[in-house]
């Protein structure tokens, strides 16, 4: 049996580099699906690799009771050049989105197809350049698809898919190391900061560091 796939080709009316990335891209993008949700079983993203890693885990907390498939794209050498990645890209990318159910937003790239929020972009030139340093790949694409099955995540609830557009920018991120001073990790809370994430715990004075959180 022969399956045939129908694609439309939607251009957003501004486009920009994504090194400029902003939450009203994120929105527009979630309008145009939300719009689109219910003609279509699949999605395509075509997005820039500079900030790729910050786009598919926004859409991902934006799209809520989410049962179809959602891949985002990119390329590292674009299609003008002779010798590129961005042709294998968008055809692999194609080819999961018309023939398997992955109800996730996904980002796809080189030989594998990752959850979107939990990627990290790993360097500026290799064409390995997203990596999944915390969990595995949903896929790995060789001469065929291998779909890790027990990894893709269902939503089971019956309530309509949503898009959130009430997101909280006032965030900050914070890299611990264990010879910052109490001053330098209190001066990153300024007023209306309403979410924090660090890594790489200082265990020494941990409750005078925890009190200094209590304060802000």
């Amino acid at each position: 049996m022969c399956i045939r796939d129908r694609y439309k080709v939607k251009e957003l009316e501004k486009i920009m580099p994504s090194s400029n990335m902003n939450l009203q891209i994120a929105s527009d993008i979630g309008r145009e699906i939300l719009k689109e949700y219910y003609n279509y079983e699949a999605f395509v993203i075509l997005y820039g690799t500079d900030t790729i890693g910050c786009i598919a885990p926004i859409l991902s907390f934006m799209f809520e009771n989410l049962k179809k498939t959602v891949i985002l794209t990119s390329c590292l050498i674009p299609l003008s050049e002779p010798r590129n990645d961005a042709a294998s890209n968008l055809v692999t990318t194609l080819t999961i989105a018309g023939h398997y159910w992955i109800p996730e937003v996904c980002v796809l790239f080189g030989d594998a197809l990752y959850r979107g929020n939990r990627i990290v972009k790993y360097g500026t030139s290799a064409l390995n350049l997203i990596i999944s340093p915390n969990f595995d790949p949903l896929a790995t694409i060789e001469s065929y698809f291998n779909i890790d099955w027990d990894r893709i995540l269902y939503c089971h609830s019956k309530k309509p898919f949503s898009v959130s557009f009430s997101l909280e920018t006032n965030l900050t991120s914070i890299s611990i190391f264990p010879f910052m001073s109490l001053e330098t990790f209190a001066s990153a809370f300024t007023e209306g900061v309403r979410g924090r994430f660090g890594c790489e715990a200082r265990r020494c004075d941990r409750d005078l560091w925890i009190g200094e959180l209590s304060l802000q």
